[in-house]
């Protein structure tokens, strides 16, 4: 086992010595975000030098050169003293050849032991030896012992289809999404308020930074627009089969990792953002049949890769749930038995801070399945032994599986929602809360007990808020979607609001932004024929308008079997906007599916992008991750259908599309 509490400082020096200014101290925890960029007619500085100060106190000061800058813009971060808290004022200075040549100052509340910011400083030409910005404050006050954090110097990926932007995108004027709420890792709700720059607070641990995800050749005033690239084949195994690729994707470094099974093996691939490039395969079982792979990231740079085997298994000590984690990306545990058993439908979920959650269905006896939860604390996994509904009780769904999905949030609360019937065998929404090592009592969530669910997804936002959306049948041909939300700080569950009705919700997702926004995705049928990707996009409790077709040129029919549906994913970044990816039916006769995928920014959904597409194949299952910045990745991998024969070499490889 990899103990992972090892200090913020010691790991952040490794990861990204080349950008920091000095080592960071495990005693600094208070970290202010600031943007600085160019006022009108100021020309480019060599370096920005930043000063921290409160009243006639320094608090810190740091340089970067201005070279670092994306965009027009340089994200940096300055770290302050422990208890540094109130009122701050920053003040950037550019210089070129040892002689101040811009300046400006901006002054924001920050809380002590946080993340606070971003702050956005612009600069403005010096005149007669002072700062034309209005009276601000003079530069250069003596330095303290200070870290700081700065953006990546370069972006060496070699793709080159569009830009990138790096950094948080630059958000809708007026729409929804624009103005993001200060999060604290616990606290912040669904009416959680906003900066004083109307940008969000990370909430995350010591170190934890929406960091510029690269440098543009030249800085300019406009940052490109964010978009989806084609996806490429990062495998090239030629031999092995592969299934069921995932994402993560490292909230501030953003490092990418996709996990995925072959027949006897679980594997995962690691991309160097800062490198842009892929590391090596590293094979994390090869044992048995492992099933179900899954892998989740921190904010500090902890990955936890896990995987399932059940009585498919010919020995049977292998059956159970397994892990294997890692502080680097690179050097990987051996692999780790959490759980012993037969397993289905395994869920893994990985918060900010380093807590890690599970759920899975367990088969206690020759008929019965039970649902159960682990926990991660950071160091160790305890599998918690009593059933989230007893087999035996009238509410479990006894021999079959409850389905569970698992949401986690920022400060490593999590919702575990499952099938849970009532005395005439209704299915309904039941909910467990997970706080620490506790878990609450069940209870049914949705409107009506008469009615059947048949959808349902739940979803957690950085601050620890929560939603439940689901679909009841209201009648045979006629289904209504609603959703309940979740507040932390006094643990209630909303009462059911209804949104829409529909002959169908198919595949229903949802994802919650830091804002409180609630992105809602489905399948469902249009008039011209065929099943296609719906989305509405509303604040929780707000007045929901229309519905907005994704796509209308999916031509999968009712009678296809369901797992050849779109299968929409959603996530959400810290600034609210919303990625999209699905699989799309283009030629039933050739069993032909792209993957596809768009972004929604503020109230704007960006055009339909293609991500792969190969005629004869299925892109299969897109899962999709994002960074706090924005920046995103999804996976998939083209399969044969209906038998598996292909001459394509491309076919069962691991794809992978990233949206700067």
């Amino acid at each position: 086992m990899i103990r992972f509490r090892v200090t913020a400082g010691a790991r952040a020096v490794v990861a990204l010595a080349a950008v920091w200014a000095a080592a960071c101290s495990s005693e600094k925890k208070t970290l202010l975000l600031v943007n600085v960029s160019l006022g009108d007619g100021v020309t480019a500085p060599t370096t920005i030098s930043l000063a921290a100060s409160s009243g006639t106190t320094t608090l810190g000061s740091t340089d970067f050169p201005w070279s670092q800058a994306s965009n027009g813009v340089l994200r940096t971060g300055i770290y302050l003293p422990d208890r540094a808290a109130g009122s701050v004022t920053v003040v950037a200075t550019g210089t070129t050849d040892g002689q101040p040549t811009a300046s400006g100052s901006q002054t924001t509340t920050i809380q002590a032991g946080q993340t606070n910011g971003p702050l956005d400083v612009q600069l403005q030409k010096t005149v007669a030896g002072s700062v034309d910005d209005g009276g601000a404050p003079e530069a250069g006050a003596p330095p303290a012992e200070t870290d700081a954090l700065a953006s990546d110097a370069a972006n060496p990926d070699g793709v080159a289809v569009v830009p990138d932007g790096g950094g948080a995108d630059v958000p809708a004027v007026d729409g929804k999404g624009s103005a993001p709420p200060e999060t604290d890792g616990g606290e912040a709700g669904i009416d959680s308020g906003v900066s004083e720059s109307g940008r969000p607070a990370s909430d995350g641990p010591e170190g934890d930074i929406a960091r510029d995800a690269s440098a543009a050749d030249a800085p300019s005033d406009a940052s490109p627009p964010v978009a989806w690239q084609a996806a490429s084949n990062v495998e090239n195994d030629p031999i092995a089969r592969s299934y069921g690729p995932v994402i993560a994707v490292e909230p501030t470094t953003e490092n990418v990792f996709v996990a995925w099974q072959e027949t006897t093996a679980a594997k995962v691939k690691r991309w160097d953002r800062q490198l842009g490039t892929w590391g090596p395969t590293k094979t994390l079982e090869n044992r048995g049949a492992p099933m179900g792979v899954t892998v989740g990231t921190d904010a500090e740079g902890h990955i936890i890769a896990a995987w399932f085997q059940n009585n498919s298994v010919n020995d049977k000590s292998l059956q159970g749930v397994w892990v294997c984690q890692s502080s680097d990306g690179v050097v990987w545990s051996a692999p780790q038995k959490v759980v012993s058993g037969s397993i289905y439908d395994l869920q893994l979920a990985v918060a900010r801070n380093g807590v890690a959650r599970m759920a899975y269905s367990l088969q206690i006896d020759s008929y019965n399945e039970g649902l159960f939860t682990a926990y991660f604390d950071g160091t160790s996994w305890t599998a918690n032994p009593d059933p989230v509904l007893d087999p035996n009780d009238p509410g479990a769904p006894g021999d079959s599986s409850s389905n569970p999905q698992l949401a986690i949030g920022g400060n490593g609360d999590g919702i575990v929602i499952f099938d849970q019937y009532d005395t005439s065998y209704n299915i309904n929404v039941g909910v467990v809360n997970l706080i620490g090592s506790t878990r609450s009592t069940a209870r049914i969530l949705n409107h009506s007990t008469a009615d059947n669910i048949y959808e349902r997804h739940p979803a957690m936002n950085r601050g620890g808020a929560g939603v439940v959306a689901w679909a009841e049948e209201s009648s045979p041909n006629s289904m209504t979607s609603y959703v309940s939300t979740y507040q932390p700080a006094d643990g209630s569950w909303s009462t059911p609001q209804r949104i829409t009705d529909s002959s169908s919700f198919a595949l229903l997702t949802a994802v919650l932004d830091d804002n409180g926004l609630v992105t809602l995705a489905w399948v469902q049928s249009i008039s011209t024929g065929g099943y296609n990707v719906m989305a509405m996009h509303e604040s929780a409790g707000g007045v929901w308008g229309d519905i907005t077709p994704l796509e209308t040129d999916n031509v999968a029919s009712m009678s296809i079997d369901s797992d050849l549906f779109a299968v929409p994913n959603l996530v959400a970044d810290a600034s609210g906007n919303v990625l999209a990816v699905w699989s799309k039916e283009i030629d039933s006769a050739t069993y032909t599916y792209g993957a596809y995928a768009r972004r929604l920014q503020g109230e704007e959904w960006q055009p339909q992008v293609k991500l792969g597409q190969k005629a004869g194949l299925r892109a299969n299952d897109p899962t999709v991750a994002v960074a706090d910045s924005g920046f995103g990745a999804a996976s998939f991998v083209y399969v044969a259908l209906p038998d598996g024969t292909t001459s394509d070499p491309e076919a069962y490889n691991v794809e992978v599309a990233f949206c700067r």
